[in-house]
């Protein structure tokens, strides 16, 4: 988050060498979920908080879940 130092707070991920990664088959999101996806991630792109990475073999789908007030 802007303004917040790393080394206060940040994650890393360590993998092991002898890890074999596992890829997911990507799901595919209907309009809504995939607008929602996007603006999200978009949102924490600019604030900073995320960042693209080069290791995709060990990423997961996203969970999309409806908030109880509907959005």
């Amino acid at each position: 988050m802007p303004g917040i130092d790393h080394a206060i707070i940040s994650h890393e991920l360590h993998i092991y060498q002898s890890f074999k990664p596992i890829k997911q088959k990507r799901t595919k999101l209907g309009p809504d979920r995939a607008k929602s996806v996007n603006d999200e991630v978009d949102r924490l792109l600019k604030a900073g908080s995320i960042h693209e990475v080069k290791y995709p073999d060990c990423l997961a789908n996203p969970m999309v879940v409806k908030k109880k007030t509907g959005k």
